[in-house]
């Protein structure tokens, strides 16, 4: 259950980072800083998908969505590496090298945003078949052990260790936030698959301050 939810920390990066690129081009007047700005968005996300690939795999999903979008970072990749091949002599091809360095990162940026909706409603559903199936698991537990009175279950159940979530104390605290707020009851976290929305979720499920308002 860990792998099935684990996100929206990833999702949300990898989608920050690929609309800061798009912001950052089209506001550039010059090629060099487009190139650079493609660069580092690149960099920034090889290891997300990375880490997207080997929570897919332990999963069992297919593999079809997270080639597209490897094949999409490839082609910007591509064009990167032609970019950087580029002389002042190339001059005039400046321009419209960098509305190429563009159109690739939207075409990006759509693909990211169809896959993140594409998951959460795949999750979703796992998640709510799933939480039936551990309500009665507790329920005819508890009626073996007698401890069933109709008003109340009680009884041991295993809760989830707390999860290490390194990297996401911003996320997680404007979660808390949310989360206090008077009269919020449900959260719901959207991100890429294998992305941590489990590890965060747990977090909070172990905070203090969010146990005590339960």
């Amino acid at each position: 259950m860990a792998e099935l939810l684990g996100g929206a920390a990833i999702g949300a990066l990898m989608g920050e980072t690929v609309k800061h690129a798009v912001q950052e081009i089209k506001n550039g007047r010059k090629f060099g800083p487009t190139l650079k700005t493609s660069e580092q968005t690149l960099n920034a996300l090889a290891p997300l998908v990375e880490q997207i690939k080997v929570s897919n795999d332990s999963l069992g999903r297919p593999r079809e969505d997270i080639q597209k979008l490897e094949t999409h970072i490839g082609e910007l990749k591509e064009l990167v590496e032609k970019c950087k091949k580029l002389t002042r002599r190339n001059v005039l091809s400046f321009s419209r090298y960098q509305a190429k360095l563009k159109r690739k990162f939207e075409a990006l940026e759509i693909h990211l945003s169809f896959i993140v909706q594409l998951e959460n409603k795949i999750d979703l559903g796992k998640l709510l078949v799933m939480q039936k199936e551990i309500s009665e698991n507790m329920v005819r537990k508890n009626e073996i052990l007698g401890q069933f009175n109709g008003n109340e279950i009680r009884g041991w159940c295993g809760a989830p260790d707390e999860p290490q979530c390194i990297g996401m104390d911003e996320p997680l605290s404007k979660l808390k936030k949310q989360l206090m707020k008077g009269g919020v009851s449900v959260l719901v976290l959207a991100g890429l698959g294998g992305s941590g929305k489990t590890n965060i979720a747990k977090k909070l499920c172990w905070d203090p301050q969010i146990k005590g308002n339960n």
